[in-house]
């Protein structure tokens, strides 16, 4: 088994709105000890705002600070810019084009002039779309389909194409048999599509499971919240509540009317973020970190504070990768990630100050630094070490 070398980058995601020029946000990842960067379309590279002749100079500044400070753009990566539309999956064809040709395909116009993955996310389902399964079918076709094309475009270009896993039923891919699906079909030939793994982005899945008959009915008895999936489910759940049907007639007809909806329920294991590591991990050459509890997805450092409540660790991690590099090989999937990059996901509130921002950076950089103290080990020499 090839097992793939291991890289420690950071989202300049944090230098949003303050340090937005690329010398800048060099120098402050430069002052934290990491050599990679990954460049979000926030930090003033947005091509709904950028004309491309401003971006074209974008790059070539980028390419040549990069030169200069010897830190790597190892991706390129789209922002919550793309997170306000409905964007390759929109309603209306004419927008859904747009967001393929005008934007994603200018991203990875970007990464390829910085000779950068590219890692994107800029789509949802609407909720017309969730509440019918046969145009749900529809747009699920229609998502395949815009992969498809911005996988052959960056093949084209020479350029790694990675998607983010979400959270929620809207935000496909958020499960982890719809991730594997969707790998599997548009990597077919000769454009292989990679997956970003989220280590945040497993706490949503589990406001998602599918109820039970006696999850119902106590819902019913206690008068107390229960996701049911469409909201056809959840008019029965009501009138139930408000005593105009029985508790175990509802249940009935709710658990009927969820079996055409399993794309509405995960299962406990999509909420797992070592189960998504597991079977994707080979599969993601970026893998986006943050602390978290699993109860949301704040983005938060490595701080010893957040360390003692939080679940991820590096050591986890690392054994999590090894085991699913050492897995039996996928014919279905493509060839397996030969370089990870760990990249700092952090947001930071508009009022924190500067140099408290590179504080925390340095904390994050140096906890990650135990587990990479040098960049291009490989992913079994790492854990030898553990």
């Amino acid at each position: 088994m090839k097992y793939p070398k291991i890289y420690m980058s950071v989202d300049n995601c944090f230098a949003s709105k303050r340090w937005t020029k690329p010398c800048d946000w060099l120098s402050v990842v430069n002052k934290c000890g990491v050599r990679h960067i990954e460049s979000s379309a926030d930090t003033e590279c947005d091509m709904l705002y950028s004309d491309r002749a401003y971006l074209d100079e974008w790059t070539e500044t980028v390419r040549q600070e990069s030169k200069r400070s010897g830190i790597k753009i190892a991706s390129v990566y789209t922002g919550h810019g793309t997170y306000t539309t409905l964007g390759l999956t929109h309603t209306d064809k004419r927008c859904r084009n747009r967001m393929l040709c005008k934007w994603l395909y200018s991203h990875i116009d970007n990464a390829a002039k910085l000779d950068a993955i590219a890692g994107f996310y800029c789509h949802a389902f609407d909720d017309t779309v969730l509440q019918n399964p046969d145009t749900y079918s529809v747009y699920q076709d229609i998502l395949y389909s815009q992969i498809k094309r911005a996988a052959e475009y960056a093949a084209e270009k020479k350029v790694l194409l990675s998607l983010e896993q979400m959270y929620s039923p809207q935000q496909y891919p958020w499960r982890i048999k719809d991730a594997r699906d969707l790998i599997c079909k548009v990597s077919h030939g000769k454009t292989p599509l990679y997956i970003t793994i989220d280590t945040g982005h497993q706490y949503g899945q589990q406001l998602f499971l599918k109820p039970s008959e006696e999850d119902i009915i106590r819902a019913v008895e206690e008068k107390i919240p229960l996701y049911v999936g469409p909201e056809k489910c959840h008019s029965v759940l009501v009138a139930a509540q408000n005593k105009k049907i029985k508790a175990k007639e509802a249940a009935e007809v709710i658990l009927d009317i969820c079996s055409n909806y399993s794309y509405m329920f995960s299962e406990k294991r999509d909420s797992d973020t070592w189960a998504w590591l597991r079977e994707l991990g080979r599969y993601s050459p970026l893998i986006h970190l943050q602390q978290t509890d699993n109860t949301s997805s704040s983005h938060k450092d490595f701080s010893p504070q957040n360390n003692r409540s939080g679940c991820i660790t590096g050591e986890r991690l690392l054994r999590a990768l090894y085991e699913s590099y050492s897995s039996p090989v996928d014919p279905d999937m493509p060839t397996p990630a030969d370089k990870i990059y760990l990249t700092l996901e952090l947001f930071y509130s508009n009022v924190t100050n500067g140099y408290d921002i590179i504080d925390s950076l340095k904390t994050s950089a140096e906890y990650w630094r135990r587990f990479i103290p040098e960049d291009g080990m490989t992913l079994d020499e790492l854990v030898k070490m553990l």
